[in-house]
């Protein structure tokens, strides 16, 4: 059954990982000889849907969006099947505590998700997000996280030599942060726990990729703020970082985990993270959040520590090669699309 599939992710094209993720599903479905779309705002989503022959709308995101709803809305009234991927993960409803007026997000996260009964599949990126989903009543729920391309090939250590020596790194311990600067990516925890580590290890380097250049704490001891870099620059970071530092609030699954594990770098992430039970022992460490002491503490035992370094690079490498395949993925997601269309027709 060949396919029309038109995805629906609000903003599409900004930088992030989600944008990453719909693009390899696009791809992958081209090179399946299926059709693929994008639709990133209102008027983009009533145009696709416009177009006759569309299998399957799967829509992106849980966050307050008319495109989102309107994908909702225009895919039931247009009988189209539907497909659901609401990168949410459960503890979210609790982190809004402290934001003012954005407290009515509380409300909006013990609403929202129950749109999920509305959808024909919802697709979890994390066994947390799954079991929420299902307990909800969704009528069918798959885990199927991101994915990484395993045909990329390691850099060579002159190459990794250069992007150090580029940010000023050398050879001096590495820790690296990948986020843009909002609120959800906690950027003022990591430059405190980053702050504690230099007391326990003053030679420790943190390189910051994504926040602007002009970023307030890019100016602090040891820091290096890189701007948001190219695709290949980034890989690059992942393999010249000697650990991967992830300070969020609260995330579904980011994918810059599954990215330095692909290249056996190691992790360490708050227990807001949706891999943090995937994380914890296997390939990295997790601390609670708002702890800098112990995060300091968690990043100066992995940096000083090169066995136990290797032995969590390992461990998430073979994670990735076990669960986070790039094609094997896409061709799980095109099952559930096939499924959902045979189900619906």
């Amino acid at each position: 059954m060949t396919l029309d599939v038109v995805y629906v992710q609000p903003g599409f094209g900004e930088r992030g990982g989600v944008t990453v993720d719909v693009v390899n599903l696009v791809d992958g479905l081209r090179e399946r000889r299926h059709s693929a779309r994008t639709a990133g705002s209102f008027r983009q989503l009533a145009r696709e849907l416009r177009a006759p022959g569309t299998s399957l709308v799967h829509v992106f995101g849980c966050l307050p969006s008319a495109t989102t709803i309107a994908a909702f809305a225009l895919a039931r009234l247009r009988r189209v099947p539907l497909v659901w991927t609401p990168i949410f993960n459960p503890i979210r409803r609790h982190t809004w505590s402290g934001y003012g007026a954005l407290r009515v997000m509380e409300l909006f996260d013990s609403v929202a998700p129950r749109a999920a009964r509305l959808a024909d599949a919802v697709i979890a990126a994390t066994e947390p997000e799954a079991e929420y989903f299902t307990g909800l009543g969704s009528r069918r729920v798959a885990l199927i996280p991101p994915g990484v391309d395993p045909a990329l090939r390691p850099a060579t250590p002159q190459a990794l030599d250069a992007f150090r020596a580029s940010h000023g790194i050398g050879d001096r311990p590495l820790v690296l942060v990948v986020g843009r600067d909002n609120s959800r990516k906690a950027l003022p925890f990591g430059l405190e726990a980053f702050a504690r580590l230099r007391a326990l290890l003053p030679t420790a380097q943190l390189l910051l990729v994504g926040p602007d250049r002009s970023f307030a704490g890019g100016a602090a001891d040891g820091v290096t703020c890189g701007g948001w870099l190219d695709p290949a620059s980034i890989t690059l970071a992942y393999q010249a970082a000697d650990v991967l530092f992830v300070p969020s609030l609260y995330e579904g699954l980011p994918r810059a985990v599954i990215e330095a594990w692909q290249w056996s770098t190691p992790v360490v992430a708050t227990d807001r993270v949706g891999l943090a039970t995937a994380i914890d022992g296997v390939g990295g460490c997790v601390v609670p959040f708002g702890d800098a002491d112990a995060a300091a503490k968690a990043l100066e035992t992995v940096l000083a520590d090169v066995s136990l370094a290797r032995r969590l690079g390992d461990g998430g490498r073979q994670l990735v090669e076990t669960g986070y395949i790039l094609p094997h993925l896409v061709q799980r997601t095109l099952d559930v699309y096939q499924a959902v269309v045979r189900g619906v027709a």
